[in-house]
């Protein structure tokens, strides 16, 4: 189902404010990962003080735009997600590992 002009705007507003409050956001390709293994990911990203945000790339790159930064998301290959707020890599290589078996 198509989203509203009034929804893209929503989801384009709420982005502009995620980008605004950060230092820093890792892009991450999810193809492939199952939906469990998401939902995993965002529950830990939780309880580790991130986020993980998905948002279709038109809107995002939108987003970064009306942020003042450059971001051409619509290049990047699959399905894009945005971390925010670093975490140690050491629980995001443990989850690469255990999801590339």
């Amino acid at each position: 189902m198509a989203l509203t002009k009034e929804q893209k705007q929503k989801i384009i507003s709420e982005l502009e404010e995620k980008i605004k409050e950060q230092k820093a956001i890792v892009f991450i390709d999810f193809s492939g990962i199952k939906t469990k293994d998401i939902f995993e990911m965002r529950k830990n990203l939780k309880e580790a003080g991130s986020q993980l945000i998905v948002a279709k790339k038109t809107l995002a790159e939108i987003a970064f735009k009306q942020s003042g930064l450059k971001a051409e998301i619509r290049k990047l290959e699959g399905e894009v997600g945005l971390k925010t707020k670093f975490i140690r890599q050491k629980w995001f290589g443990s989850h690469q590992r255990k999801t590339a078996s």
